[in-house]
């Protein structure tokens, strides 16, 4: 008599199905949601015009076109009234060097943006110390990464525009707006670099009162080089008719070292100086000179 095997296949296939079924059964993994970039206008190529004004004075020289890759960020992407927003421009090659070689942080990079629509004013972008490194002349000075903030006072459309990019030095100042030839320190004309966007939320906002500084205390005068007289301690305090009469005390004369700026250039001036006052020891109500 032929035993029949057909349940016991039946069961195995059952044990061999039973894996694939459940891992049929569960659901595939959600992918990770992706964070919303800054909103950002660029990578774009552009060209600013530059002109070179020594000492930051007149109305420049040496015109130059400056062609590079601009992007333009803020974060949050998407800001609300009463946010504080960080915007960073960034250029990747940044202008060429002139005939003389820099050393790193020889020229700071500030940007003048132009806040519009439902906001208004300015702010500064600044990358502090540019370039990262020793530039050899007439060889591009590197990339930038110039960050700053502004406040969204106000709810609706709005725009940010790059006015303007200054990079500074102690006996130099270039200065750059949009393409073309003019004085771009006094005339700059907007660029072409910008961003739209829309503060959500509604009415408008007060910005936070900036951190108070403590004044700097006054520089106290030196003290006489002669020895005055010691003040009574219970004086009584002069009348018209009764004046304290103190020697003058004149300055000098002595050799001074000052320290001297004219516009953006420092120097120091070593000379002989000599403070005299007449009449020596004015009376009260006099007019001395």
């Amino acid at each position: 008599m032929t035993r029949r095997r057909q349940p016991v296949r039946v069961a195995a296939l059952a044990l061999v199905l039973a894996p694939l079924l459940l891992l049929l059964a569960i659901p595939a993994a959600a992918p990770a949601r992706a964070t919303l970039p800054a909103a950002a206008v660029g990578p774009t190529a552009g060209t600013l015009g530059c002109r070179l004004y020594f000492n930051d004075a007149g109305t420049g020289s040496s015109p130059t076109v400056w062609q590079d890759t601009f992007t333009l960020t803020q974060s949050p992407a998407a800001p609300k009234v009463g946010d504080t927003v960080t915007v960073t421009l960034t250029a990747k090659t940044g202008p060429d060097n002139g005939p003389v070689g820099l050393n790193a942080g020889d020229v700071p990079v500030n940007v003048t943006l132009v806040l519009g629509g439902s906001l208004s004013g300015s702010t500064t972008l600044r990358m502090s110390s540019y370039p990262a490194g020793a530039v050899a002349p007439e060889a591009p000075l590197g990339p930038i990464t110039a960050t700053g903030t502004y406040f969204a006072a106000a709810a609706g459309a709005a725009t940010l525009t790059v006015g303007r990019v200054t990079f500074t030095n102690a006996s130099a100042t270039t200065h750059c707006s949009a393409a073309g030839d003019r004085d771009h320190k006094a005339a700059p004309a907007p660029t072409s670099i910008v961003e739209s966007f829309t503060v959500g939320g509604t009415g408008t906002a007060t910005p936070p009162p900036s951190p108070s500084t403590s004044a700097s205390p006054s520089p106290s005068l030196p003290p006489p080089t002669t020895n005055a007289p010691a003040p009574t301690t219970n004086a009584p305090a002069p009348t018209a008719t009764d004046e304290v009469d103190t020697p003058a005390q004149p300055f000098g004369p002595k050799s001074v070292k000052l320290n001297c700026k004219t516009l953006s250039s420092l120097s120091s001036w070593t000379a002989t100086h000599t403070l005299s006052m007449s009449p020596s020891n004015p009376g009260r109500g006099a007019k001395g000179r």
